[in-house]
C-alpha cells in the first residue's frame, strides 16, 4: 500500500492503569515520532492504533488516516469472529495512521 523501503511503525503504545493521564504515551508518541522526522533514511511514520487515545495522539501529530476497520469485522473463512471479547466503542476500532515524510519535507 505505501511502496517505501523503509518506514517507522509504532505498533504498540500503553500505560499500565497508575500511570495514566500523565501524557506518558503522548511523550512517547512525540518523541518516536520526533525520531522519525529525523532520520534520512525513514520515508513514512506509520502508527497502529486500537483504541480511542492512542488515535487522538496520532491526529494530534497530523498523521492521517488510512484504515478503520471495527475488530468485529475481523472473521475467519467461516464467518466466525477472530476476537470474542470485542472492546465497547470507542476502543472497538483498529485505526492506522501514516506520515509522509517527503510532504514534511516540501512544507519547511
Amino acid at each position: 500500500m505505501l511502496n517505501v523501503d523503509t518506514m517507522w511503525e509504532i505498533k504498540t503504545l500503553a500505560t499500565a492503569k497508575q500511570y495514566r493521564s500523565l501524557g506518558l504515551s503522548t511523550a512517547l508518541a512525540k518523541q518516536s515520532f520526533e525520531a522519525a522526522l529525523f532520520n534520512d533514511d525513514i520515508s513514512v511514520i506509520c502508527m497502529d492504533c486500537t483504541n480511542y487515545f492512542s488515535a487522538k495522539i496520532a491526529q494530534n501529530l497530523s498523521m492521517e488516516r488510512v484504515v478503520n476497520k471495527h475488530f468485529r469485522e475481523y472473521r475467519d473463512n467461516n464467518g466466525h469472529p477472530w476476537i470474542k471479547n470485542t472492546p465497547e466503542p470507542p476502543n472497538d476500532t483498529v485505526r492506522i495512521f501514516i506520515f509522509k515524510k517527503n510532504n514534511y519535507k516540501n512544507n519547511v
